[in-house]
C-alpha cells in the first residue's frame, strides 16, 4: 500500500449503522494506538472505538500494521483505515528524537487520509483519541467542520525540582524534557489545534494548567484510564502481615527506593508485619534488589517478576495497599484497576495519580523532598498497621471514585454528550 492511499477494512456490514438505534452519529476517530492484543494505550484505544461502534457508525484511522490484530473482533459499526508508515518507520531506530519525528509524520499522514475521507463521506464529528500527548497536534481541528474533539491528552507533567536527586543519571534527560514541555505546546500547529478544537479533554490538572497558559480556553478534565467495574468481594485487610504490592514497570521514575527507606525506618516489630511484592519487571530492578539487601529488607521485599495479567489481578485482590510512588505520570492503569477492585492506593500527589485519587481511594503524599516523602510514607504505613479500619474506609471510597471517574458506561455517556453538542453546533474553524 502506497503512503497516502486510503486502506479500509471492516467486517461485512461495517459501513452500515445500527438500524435499531435512531440517529447514530457518524464519527471519524484518529487512534494511532488501537489494538485488542496489546495493553496500555493500545487496548484503551481499542475499547473506545469498539464500544462506540456498537452505538454509532465509527471510522478509525490507525496504523496499517495493526489492522490484522483486530480481524474477527470488530463490531459491525466499525470501519478501520490503515495509515501507512513504511516511508518513515525507520526513524524509530534513532532514539527519542527519532520517535518524536516519527509520531509527527504519522499525524501528518493521518490528517492527509482524513481529508480524503472527508471529501468522500459525511461525518458528524471527529475525535482524535490517541496519542495521549499534547505535543502532536490534532491537525484536522483547523477544518472547523466537522467539529473535532481532542483528547484526553497529557504530557506536560514534570518532576518537582526538589526530587531530581532520586533520578540519578536520568535527571539530565528530565531537564531536556522540561525544555521540550515549554516549546512543544507553543508551536504554531499545536496552538492552532487548541484554538480550533470544539473540546479539549485533558487527563490531569498539571497539563491543563500549562495548556491554559498557552491557550486560554475551556478544557474538560477527563482522566484517560477506564475500566469495567468488576463484581468483587468485600475488602478484608485482615490482621496478619500488611501486604503492599507494586504493579507494572520497575523504572527509576517510580521512586521505590523511598518506599524502602520508609520500611527501613520502621521499628523492628512493625517491619516484621509488612511484606512488599513487585508484580512486574524493568531496568531498575537490579538496583532496587541491591538496595533492599543494603537496607536489610530481603525477607520483606519480593520480586515476583512479569506475570500473566489474570494472576496479577488475583494477587492485587489479595493485597492490602498498592504502592505507586511515581514522580511523573499522566495516569496509571494499575491505579485505575486497583480502585475498581477496592484496593487502596499510596501515591505521590502529582499529575495523574494526584487527579485520580483526589476524590479518595487511598493516601496521597506531597513531594517536597526525598526525605519528607520517605518519612510520610512511613507514617502512612504505621497508621494502617495500627488501624486497619482506615484501609476499609479507603477501599469503599476507591470503588465509589472509580464508578465516577473510570466506569466505561459513565465515560461513554459523557463523551456522547460532547459529540451531540459538537454535532449540533460545529466549531468555528479557527476564527477564534
Amino acid at each position: 500500500m502506497r503512503q497516502g492511499r486510503v486502506e479500509a477494512t471492516s467486517r461485512a456490514g461495517g459501513a452500515a449503522g445500527s438500524p435499531e438505534r435512531a440517529g447514530p452519529l457518524r464519527i471519524l476517530m484518529i487512534a494511532y494506538a488501537c489494538s485488542p492484543n496489546r495493553g496500555g494505550e493500545h487496548l484503551l484505544g481499542w475499547e473506545w472505538v469498539s464500544r462506540l461502534a456498537t452505538r454509532h457508525r465509527v471510522t478509525v484511522l490507525t496504523r496499517a500494521a495493526r489492522l490484522a490484530e483486530s480481524e474477527g473482533r470488530r463490531p459491525d459499526g466499525l470501519v478501520m483505515v490503515g495509515v501507512d508508515d513504511r516511508r518513515f518507520r525507520f526513524l524509530r531506530h534513532f532514539g527519542t528524537l527519532g520517535w518524536y519525528l516519527y509520531y509527527w509524520l504519522w499525524q501528518i499522514a493521518a490528517a492527509r487520509l482524513g481529508r480524503q475521507l472527508l471529501a468522500r463521506e459525511r461525518f458528524d464529528v471527529i475525535h482524535q483519541l490517541t496519542f495521549h500527548s499534547c505535543r502532536f497536534p490534532a491537525r484536522l481541528a483547523a477544518l472547523g467542520n466537522p467539529p473535532l474533539i481532542w483528547g484526553p491528552v497529557a504530557g506536560l507533567e514534570r518532576v518537582p525540582p526538589s526530587m531530581f536527586g532520586v533520578l540519578g543519571a536520568r535527571a539530565a534527560s528530565e531537564l531536556l524534557r522540561a525544555v521540550s514541555n515549554w516549546v512543544a505546546p507553543r508551536t504554531r500547529s499545536v496552538r492552532r489545534a487548541l484554538r480550533c478544537a470544539h473540546a479539549v479533554l485533558v487527563s490531569n490538572r498539571d497539563t491543563l494548567e500549562r495548556l491554559r497558559v498557552v491557550c486560554d480556553r475551556d478544557y474538560e478534565l477527563f482522566p484517560a484510564n477506564a475500566v469495567s467495574l468488576p463484581e468483587v468481594e468485600s475488602y478484608d485487610p485482615g490482621c496478619g502481615a500488611l501486604e503492599l504490592v507494586a504493579v507494572g514497570a520497575i523504572v527509576r521514575m517510580r521512586a521505590y527506593e523511598l518506599v524502602f527507606a520508609a520500611l527501613a525506618g520502621l521499628d523492628p516489630g512493625r517491619r516484621r508485619r509488612v511484606r512488599m511484592t513487585f508484580l512486574g519487571d524493568g531496568p531498575d530492578r537490579p538496583r532496587l534488589e541491591r538496595r533492599a539487601r543494603e537496607l536489610g529488607l530481603e525477607e520483606f521485599v519480593i520480586f515476583a517478576g512479569q506475570l500473566p495479567r489474570l494472576e496479577v489481578l488475583q494477587r492485587m485482590r489479595k493485597a492490602h495497599l498498592l504502592v505507586f510512588p511515581s514522580l511523573r505520570d499522566s495516569g496509571s492503569s494499575s491505579i485505575c484497576e486497583s480502585m475498581s477492585i477496592g484496593l487502596p492506593v499510596l501515591a505521590l500527589n502529582l499529575a495523574g495519580p494526584g487527579a485520580m485519587l483526589s476524590e479518595g481511594g487511598g493516601f496521597l503524599i506531597d513531594a517536597r523532598s526525598r526525605w519528607q516523602v520517605a518519612r510520610d510514607i512511613r507514617t502512612v504505613v504505621e497508621r494502617v498497621l495500627d488501624d486497619r479500619d482506615l484501609l476499609v474506609a479507603e477501599s469503599r471510597r476507591a470503588r465509589e471514585a472509580a464508578q465516577r471517574l473510570f466506569d466505561w458506561n459513565s465515560r461513554l455517556r459523557r463523551v456522547e454528550a460532547l459529540y451531540a453538542t459538537a454535532a449540533a453546533k460545529p466549531a468555528a474553524g479557527g476564527s477564534s
